[in-house]
């Protein structure tokens, strides 16, 4: 049950990132390049990313300024719908084995500690 339901959130969330991560392309072709090269010199100097975030004043001069707000959209609703995929499966998941409410709620909360675990990790890692 938790792959299938961890899986699904796994497929909306790399969908979503993928309508994100193209629209910014679109916008400014070197963003994806420059974010990457300033990780990595934060995690060799070991210390916080000190590069500037990239200007939004690129957004009213590009060109391709309409497809990367429709993309940008797509993927903000690709996202909605994967934390609502996310419950229903998890409640159909809870009624169709009749588990009760305190036992779903403490397996969705051990879940959303672990996905939290998951981002947290290597954040202090790095």
């Amino acid at each position: 049950i938790c792959g299938y339901i961890f899986g699904g959130a796994w497929l909306g969330l790399c969908a979503g990132m993928l309508a994100a991560m193209t629209a910014a392309n679109l916008i400014d072709a070197n963003s994806i390049q420059r974010t990457i090269a300033g990780l990595h010199a934060a995690i060799s100097a070991s210390s916080p990313m000190s590069t500037a975030a990239t200007s939004m004043d690129r957004f009213d001069t590009a060109s391709f300024r309409g497809a990367a707000t429709v993309l940008l959209a797509v993927g903000a609703l690709i996202w909605l719908a994967t934390v609502v995929w996310c419950v229903v499966a998890w409640g159909a998941f809870r009624r169709s084995f009749a588990v009760p409410r305190w036992r779903a709620w403490l397996a969705t909360s051990i879940w959303i500690a672990l996905v939290a675990a998951i981002v947290w990790l290597p954040l202090q890692l790095a």
